[in-house]
C-alpha cells in the first residue's frame, strides 16, 4: 500500500495584526485578531510504503521515501485564515520591552481532503515570548 504525504514545514503568509492596547504604568495588555493570506508553502512530499517483512512473525514495515522537496502546491492549504491573540508587554526601560503572547487559530490551515493524502496538522494554539529593542534617531 502506498500513501503520499505532504508536509509543509514553512508557511509564507501575509498577516495584518489588529489589536487594542490598554496601558497601566510599565505594563500594557492587548487583544485582537490577525487575518492572514497564504503566499506559499515550502516542504516535502513523501511516499509511505507498507511492506510485509519476512520471518517467523508476520509484521508490516513502513518505508518512507522523500519524493520531492521545495515549494508545495497550495491547494491543500487555506488561502485565508484568522488568528485570535492576546498578550502582555512590560517596559524594562525607555527602549527595551519584553512581551508574551498567546494565540489561537480559528480554522485549520489544511482543507479537508481525501484520506489518500496524509497531512501533518499543526496545533491551533501557540505561545510566544519576545524582546523588543527600540532605537532612537
Amino acid at each position: 500500500t502506498k500513501t503520499l504525504g505532504m508536509h509543509g514545514e514553512t508557511r509564507h503568509q501575509l498577516a495584518l495584526p489588529l489589536s487594542l492596547h490598554r496601558h497601566f504604568g510599565r505594563w500594557s495588555i492587548f487583544a485582537g485578531a490577525e487575518p492572514s493570506y497564504t503566499l506559499g508553502v515550502q516542504g516535502s512530499i513523501q511516499e509511505l510504503t507498507m511492506m510485509p517483512t519476512q520471518g517467523k512473525r508476520s509484521k508490516v514495515q513502513n518505508v518512507v521515501e522523500s519524493v520531492s522537496e521545495g515549494w508545495l502546491p497550495t491547494g491543500p492549504y487555506r488561502t485565508w485564515n484568522m488568528r485570535i491573540q492576546s498578550g502582555a508587554k512590560y517596559r524594562i526601560n525607555k527602549g527595551l520591552f519584553v512581551q508574551g503572547t498567546l494565540s489561537y487559530q480559528i480554522m485549520d490551515d489544511l482543507k479537508i481532503l481525501p484520506d489518500i493524502l496524509d497531512q501533518r496538522r499543526p496545533s491551533p494554539l501557540s505561545a510566544g515570548l519576545s524582546i523588543q529593542i527600540m532605537l532612537e534617531q
